[in-house]
């Protein structure tokens, strides 16, 4: 059910690289920064990086966030990976994972994945038990799934 890509257009560009921007540089209003926004941001960053460099800049990136903004505990290392991770492999090229082509649209693509719209309970649930990935330490470090199944749509 893969659709056409969305047309590209240069105001679709400056927008990413505003949203890019203002999250990093922490101009952001936290209250523009809810779970879609964050999702958009790793999106873009994964379409335009490694995820060997994703995952450091994203961390780096909402850390400082959440503590410009009077929100140091809210950063989680386990939930903000597992999201990126995920994603991940959602974007691959059909045939090599669950197939989504890496020029589809953000809009497209979440549709296309609605599982990371899901609540971030439910969604975790689907890697780990309640315990492991709200204990404080999966909130510093990443803590790997202790739930080993096919959770990820193919």
């Amino acid at each position: 059910m893969t659709q056409a890509a969305c047309p590209t257009s240069p105001a679709s560009e400056v927008d990413e690289l505003a949203l890019v921007e203002s999250l990093e540089d922490g101009s952001l209003p936290p209250g523009e920064f809810d779970h879609r926004a964050h999702l958009r941001y790793s999106w873009i960053l994964l379409k335009r990086s490694s995820l060997g460099e994703v995952l450091p800049r994203i961390s780096d990136a909402l850390r400082r966030f959440a503590i410009r903004h009077g929100a140091p505990d809210k950063f989680h290392t386990t939930v903000t990976w597992t999201y990126v991770l995920v994603m991940h492999q959602l974007m691959q090229p059909a045939g090599t994972a669950t197939g989504s082509p890496p020029d589809l649209c953000f809009e497209r693509f979440l549709e296309e994945n609605p599982l990371l719209l899901e609540p971030v309970p439910r969604f975790m649930s689907r890697f780990y038990d309640a315990s492991s990935w709200q204990a404080p330490l999966a909130a510093r470090v990443y803590v790997l799934p202790d739930r080993v199944r096919d959770q990820i749509p193919a």
